[in-house]
């Protein structure tokens, strides 16, 4: 509706009189519902506030709806992450559940091992006394005669033990057997010597036979702590030239005889004082001054001063 000044006038036509109806509206007369449309007019209005009202409960319901479900939305977020977190820890339970059936299989194999073991030693005992076999390294020791082993079962004597004393003094003997007795051949020069000593190593005997002795051969060996005494020898040579007696430091112990060629020389002490070495630990060896078959026969002996 507008001001009346700007309302549309409408004329009624010229034959409409009071009491002429248009529609089921008399003319001229009050509209009897006016009262009621008016009511009900105002009553729409009073809806239409009440709907505004509402309208906007609705839509602050409708706001905090959205509110709520970004925040459903967040919930579930977090429900979906720790739904992962529970899978895998669930994972988790299940490896360590296995590992635990898997360690508890390996102490159910090693108790019944430990079973076993304990049932052997239960069955090795024999009244107060444990039946063991000897063990090295793994395997049981060697028993009885046989070839000797890495099984053979060792015995340590104690270095005070007599038998140690003993075997020291054995020991002693052998080395000096070995240096008494002496055969040195030496086949590659075309040499060969026998050295023969007493088994005290007090008497000495020496039989050379050498192609050569420009440079010196051996024909008593040397004895530890001795001198070598020489109460005869004989020389015979091939070659001539000068020919003699000296240690094993090159010093010379008898003269040098001037032999002609399947010449020779021989000596003997009968009384006199015999040949010897300079100082102990020496062997008495042949030298001459030429090349050529050399023989040499010596006996002797030896001592501590």
């Amino acid at each position: 509706m507008g001001a009346k000044a700007n309302a549309l006038r409408i004329a009624p036509a010229n034959d409409i009189t009071d009491g002429t109806y248009i529609g089921d509206i008399k003319f001229g007369e009050a509209e009897p519902n006016s009262a009621a449309i008016l009511a009900d007019t105002n009553a729409l209005v009073v809806d239409a506030a009440a709907i505004e009202a509402l309208a906007i409960t609705i839509d602050a319901d409708t706001s905090a709806m959205v509110t709520d479900l970004a925040a459903i939305e967040v919930l579930l977020g977090t429900i979906d992450a720790d739904t992962g977190n529970c899978a895998t820890l669930l994972g988790t339970i299940n490896t360590d559940t296995g590992n635990c059936a898997t360690l508890l299989g390996t102490i159910d194999t090693d108790t019944s091992n430990m079973a076993t073991s304990l049932g052997n030693l239960d069955n090795s005992v024999d009244g107060n006394y444990l039946n063991v076999n000897i063990n090295i390294a793994g395997t049981d020791a060697a028993a009885g005669e046989g070839t000797i082993s890495a099984q053979t079962q060792r015995v340590t004597l104690a270095t005070d033990d007599d038998g140690v004393a003993h075997l020291a003094t054995i020991a002693g003997d052998t080395t000096n057997i070995e240096t008494a007795v002496q055969i040195m051949d030496d086949w590659d020069s075309g040499d060969m010597c026998k050295i023969k000593m007493s088994p005290d190593a007090t008497r000495v005997q020496g039989i050379c036979d050498n192609a050569d002795t420009t440079t010196a051969r051996e024909v008593v060996a040397a004895v530890a702590s001795n001198y070598v005494y020489i109460t005869s020898f004989i020389i015979s040579v091939d070659t001539a030239g000068n020919y003699w007696l000296e240690d094993g430091d090159a010093a010379q112990i008898t003269p040098k005889f001037y032999l002609a060629a399947n010449g020779g020389v021989s000596w003997t002490s009968q009384g006199t004082t015999p040949f010897k070495t300079t100082t102990v630990n020496k062997a008495i060896n042949v030298k001459g001054s030429a090349s050529g078959n050399v023989g040499v026969m010596l006996t002797g002996y030896t001592s501590t001063t």
